[in-house]
């Protein structure tokens, strides 16, 4: 079986996403995505290395022709069964808790305790507005809690305007996703501009009483939800 099957596979039992490879590996997702897609059929060593102790596998284990099926419990076979009866919306949510207790669980043993989240190298304002045009990002190693890994990458604030809960050059924790509730602080796109305010149903609210309101328009885009300001004791040098 090829190396990008046999990822895919173990990721599968061990109930946990790719992205929550490459987070708690350090491998870049586009380097994992490459590689099960079958698009890099002969990775790196060091990479198989960081996959094979992230999923809690013998190296051996990604080089073998078959995967090992695991021996399961009469308890475990019973609730196999159980769960396969159930409709699409009950199987969501067992495995949406399988999920969760598997990175807990994971997080419990582990002896590293780091998740590598991408630092996006272009700011996001907290003032006028701030031209978007790279998007390169480093590899940041910080250490593993309730907040850094309900995170999808590390953006650095831009001006005043969210002082003084969030301050000119402070860094922030981000989670992807294309809404937020109102009055939580997200990541906006509008006229080619990156904001960080708060949302507030009709228009985009600063902390800060100096700066105006940015009202909401329909090419204005959310593209995620600030978790918390990233705290430097939490940053691995």
């Amino acid at each position: 079986m090829e190396i990008g099957k046999l990822i895919t596979y173990y990721t599968n039992e061990a109930n946990i996403t790719l992205k929550d490879v490459a987070k708690l590996s350090g491998v870049p997702l586009d380097t994992i995505y490459n590689i099960t897609s079958g698009r890099t059929k002969f990775p790196r060593l060091s990479t198989v290395k960081k996959i094979a102790k992230t999923l809690d596998i013998p190296l051996d284990d990604l080089a073998v022709q078959q995967p090992r099926v695991p021996n399961l419990s009469p308890q475990g076979l019973s609730v196999g069964k159980s769960f396969d009866r159930l409709d699409e919306h009950g199987k969501n949510i067992i495995l949406a808790v399988l999920h969760e207790e598997n990175i807990r669980l994971r997080n419990k043993n582990s002896t590293a305790e780091i998740v590598w989240l991408p630092y996006a190298a272009q700011p996001a304002s907290a003032g006028y507005g701030e031209y978007i045009d790279d998007n390169n990002a480093e590899q940041i190693a910080v250490k593993l809690n309730k907040q850094t890994l309900m995170a999808d990458y590390i953006l650095r604030v831009n001006g005043d305007s969210m002082s003084p809960r969030i301050n000119d050059g402070q860094r922030v924790l981000v989670r992807t996703q294309p809404t937020v509730e109102i009055g939580e602080i997200g990541i906006f796109f509008k006229d080619g501009e990156q904001f960080i305010k708060v949302y507030r149903g009709d228009h985009l609210e600063s902390i800060n009483p100096k700066y105006p309101d940015i009202q909401c328009v329909d090419d204005m885009k959310c593209c995620g939800k600030v978790i918390a300001p990233l705290d430097q004791d939490w940053v691995i040098e």
